[in-house]
């Protein structure tokens, strides 16, 4: 992962992480009012089930303050603030809160962000795109073909995203094995935009068929070309005229290209508050961890980017 040029402005950071839990609170109960409850919630046979607002709110708060269920159950059961933002005398047991959260498959945690982000995914949209990998606790075998043996490697999964340049939310996400390449998930990730801006991504998503998908929504691709990439369209007219853009106007093509550098900050940032592995042996489990971590950088990037316009100050600045 390489070195970020434009980092969150650390006045925003250090003012929304003072008051944090009240405000991602206040964000998610509006979130939550929103959206339907999740499927198998509310059963015809049994007890009936308390407010799944509040579930929701509790289960996706504890990852954005990077709580485990030890620490809910002994700090955040009991703290005022929560007990006084839901007016009630008693939250949900731990037990409770981990059935809930197991109800949050993937098209729910979809749904969710969807909805969290839409006020910041409308019009043209400018888009980087990129993949990261991050470690299993699990390991396989590898064969080494320098020394001729077999070694325990730690397997991983490789999450693809595309990020908004503007504001830094994850909009769209895709997660592969590590052996996957790039390219083939550049559409299915602008498949849900109708319009595109610029969209800046490495050579691992260069291909003929992904510049003319990107030129057919109205965007302009920025994609790095390999080094034997040669001019010749093959029924793609999108690849020869920026073939042509690249080779003859390089130093404005890279002015443009250096802000896909704004990737790594999101990248480091998720890997840096929520660690760079996942713990769950099952992979469903693996990939609600995953998703959920997505969802709570979200929650928080949205809090920096409302102090930011309320206050009137500079979302980026340089590193």
């Amino acid at each position: 992962m390489g070195k970020h040029i434009m980092r969150l402005n650390p006045k925003v950071r250090s003012r929304v992480n003072k008051q944090l839990l009240v405000l991602a609170l206040t964000l998610l109960w509006n979130l939550a009012c929103k959206l339907k409850p999740p499927k198998g919630y509310y059963k015809q046979k049994g007890r009936k089930p308390g407010d799944w607002r509040v579930k929701f709110c509790l289960s996706v708060l504890r990852i954005v303050l990077v709580k485990s269920y030890d620490q809910y159950e002994a700090e955040m059961q009991t703290d005022t603030r929560i007990l006084s933002f839901f007016g009630v005398e008693r939250l949900p047991s731990r037990s409770n809160l981990h059935i809930f959260t197991q109800l949050l498959n993937s098209a729910y945690i979809r749904y969710c962000v969807a909805e969290l982000v839409k006020p910041y995914a409308y019009g043209v949209i400018d888009m980087i795109l990129d993949a990261t990998g991050v470690s299993l606790m699990s390991r396989s075998i590898w064969y080494n073909l320098r020394t001729g043996t077999k070694i325990m490697k730690r397997d991983c999964y490789k999450l693809h995203a595309a990020i908004s340049l503007r504001w830094g939310l994850i909009l769209n996400w895709r997660i592969s094995n590590s052996k996957r390449h790039e390219s083939p998930f550049l559409i299915s990730l602008l498949s849900p935009f109708k319009v595109l801006g610029l969209v800046l991504a490495d050579a691992g998503y260069s291909s003929r068929k992904n510049l003319q998908y990107i030129v057919d929504k109205c965007g302009a691709p920025f994609i790095k070309f390999s080094k034997n990439a040669t001019a010749k369209s093959k029924n793609y007219p999108a690849w020869k005229l920026q073939h042509y853009f690249y080779t003859t106007m390089r130093f404005v093509w890279d002015k443009i290209y250096s802000k896909r550098n704004r990737v790594e900050n999101v990248f480091s940032v998720i890997k840096g508050v929520w660690g760079d592995s996942l713990h769950s042996h099952k992979k469903r489990r693996r990939m609600r961890e995953l998703m959920l971590r997505l969802l709570a950088y979200n929650v928080r990037q949205i809090l920096h980017i409302q102090f930011s316009r309320e206050n009137n100050l500079p979302l980026w600045v340089r590193a």
